[in-house]
């Protein structure tokens, strides 16, 4: 009876595993909706394919992937190296559609039917030739009722490998208006600490005892640039200055954080300096340094 068991567990594995990675939004209906859900992808760890290769069949059995997640989640103690992944969306033949990707970490070629769309950064399993990419994919869709995707990943600079955030479908019109509301309130906000910073930064010097503006005004900076770097914002500096390397920005997200560990107990110290003890200073500026 057990091995009877088994062998039926092994069977559904099996088929499981062999089965064509889809995703049907034939029965959706698109106008003004954006949708973003989680599917099964075909995944193929270290191997960067092309449609080609799936045509001749020169590919191994595929491994099953939700997408969004890393790799690191179907490939234990690998965050880093190549893969490439595959599927098919049944549309019914809907047109004007897109398809968005918020980040795919860290660079990425992107297939539609066999044909080359978009490519961020530079996909490659040579080091010296890879090149990661700080910024958000849009894809145009064509009028088919089935459409092939294939993407190749290559990450040898995140923990996070692979497609990461939810992929995002819709008219292209729709996504693009979601996309302009959502950078125009982040850039919004973003200016407005910059210019909170530039105010307080005059404060300092106008005033007499100007230390508590100066380390608010850099607190704002701090604040600012961040939320124009980090995933799941605008990606405003990224975009304006292609030229910086993707180890630059991550710099400026991370160390943002770290020196306004030290920046906020500077700022209440100053504030408060007739009653506030001096060693917890020294003790968040040491940690802020070390990190």
């Amino acid at each position: 009876m057990r091995l009877g068991l088994v062998f039926i567990f092994l069977l559904i594995r099996i088929y499981s595993n062999g089965q064509e990675a889809q995703w049907n939004i034939s029965g959706y209906t698109f106008k003004e909706e954006v949708y973003s859900q989680s599917s099964k992808w075909e995944f193929y760890w270290d191997a960067l394919l092309e449609p080609n290769d799936f045509k001749a069949k020169l590919i191994r059995q595929p491994v099953l992937i939700d997408v969004p997640s890393a790799w690191s989640s179907v490939v234990k103690d690998a965050s880093l190296g190549v893969a490439t992944y595959r599927t098919k969306i049944k549309t019914g033949g809907v047109s004007g559609l897109a398809l968005y990707f918020p980040i795919i970490n860290s660079a990425a070629k992107v297939w539609v039917n066999g044909d080359l769309t978009i490519e961020t950064g530079k996909v490659s399993t040579d080091r010296s030739l890879y090149k990661a990419s700080l910024s958000s994919t849009l894809i145009e869709l064509p009028t088919a009722n089935e459409i092939e995707i294939v993407i190749q990943v290559a990450n040898f600079t995140d923990l996070q490998g692979g497609l990461v955030k939810f992929p995002q479908l819709g008219k292209i019109s729709a996504i693009m208006a979601q996309l302009s509301r959502r950078h125009g309130i982040e850039n919004f906000f973003a200016g407005s600490l910059i210019a909170m910073f530039i105010y307080l930064s005059l404060l300092s010097f106008l005033h007499q005892n100007g230390k508590p503006f100066l380390w608010l005004s850099l607190i704002c900076l701090g604040v600012a640039l961040r939320s124009l770097i980090l995933h799941g914002g605008s990606f405003l500096l990224p975009n304006l200055f292609p030229q910086v390397s993707w180890e630059i920005w991550k710099k400026i997200e991370f160390g943002s954080v770290y020196v306004i560990s030290a920046f906020f107990p500077l700022y209440v110290y100053h504030l408060f300096k007739s009653t506030s003890p001096r060693w917890p200073i020294i003790l968040f500026v040491s940690v802020a340094s070390l990190l």
